[in-house]
């Protein structure tokens, strides 16, 4: 009778032990995203939105850019861990557009088209 109760015992810890989920490789590296409103000051239209989008996007880490002209400002997603609001803002500038306090790359500026100069 002992040996019974004993087993039982055993089998209900094994089985209640087996309960526990425990996180999967994947849910353990999920990326920390990160969103952020970047001042575009000089964007004026469409084109000056695909510029700005392209540029962003093609930074590692970059998820996703909203570029809104009315409010003249670029959402941005990204991972944390593989770029950075200086980043982000560089590129901006570096595509010819002003970035929060970051002036844009004037060479930049200059080969924009017509319709993308505010001055």
């Amino acid at each position: 009778m002992k040996q019974f109760i004993f087993l039982l015992a055993f089998i209900l810890l094994i089985g209640c032990s087996g309960n526990k989920k425990e996180a999967t490789p994947q849910q353990q590296s999920e990326p920390q995203i990160t969103e952020v409103d970047v001042t575009v000051p000089t964007v004026v239209c469409d084109m000056c939105e695909g510029t700005i989008t392209k540029a962003v996007e093609g930074l590692e880490g970059v998820k996703g850019i909203d570029v809104d002209l009315d409010k003249k400002t670029a959402h941005v997603k990204y991972v944390a861990a593989q770029t950075n609001i200086e980043t982000i803002e560089i590129a901006i500038a570096d595509a010819g557009y002003d970035a929060n306090n970051r002036k844009r790359n004037s060479d930049a500026y200059t080969a924009l088209p017509a319709c993308c100069k505010n001055d």
